[in-house]
């Protein structure tokens, strides 16, 4: 939970959610599509005006660019609660330069004698 104030004279005290995941489907490995929503609540503003709920629907592929791995993510939000002055939707891009750590293991062949 975040908490921000908003000017000396005035609280104001927002609450926001981690993105909570729906759904995700990871196509081959290299290529994802998730549902997922970044729900806020404004706990001072007007009765009907407190709740921001987008729901994002994206899809992200991971690649390499040279030898550095990259993940590369298009999405679009559409706003199943917002205040009379939020928007009714939106768009998502991201870029993410990844850093692995350490290679995978090779799984075991089940049926497989380790003799």
């Amino acid at each position: 939970m975040r908490l921000a104030a908003l000017s000396v004279a005035t609280l104001t005290v927002v609450c926001n959610s981690p993105p909570v995941l729906l759904a995700a489907v990871d196509a081959n490995g290299n290529e994802t599509a998730e549902v997922a929503s970044e729900i806020t609540a404004n706990w001072t503003a007007d009765s009907g005006e407190q709740w921001t709920v987008p729901l994002v629907f994206s899809v992200s592929q991971v690649m390499k660019i040279g030898k550095q791995p990259v993940s590369f993510q298009i999405g679009a939000k559409y706003y199943a609660a917002s205040p009379s002055d939020g928007s009714d939707w939106g768009v998502r891009l991201a870029f993410t330069l990844l850093y692995p750590t350490a290679k995978p293991k090779p799984a075991a062949v089940p049926g497989a004698d380790s003799k």
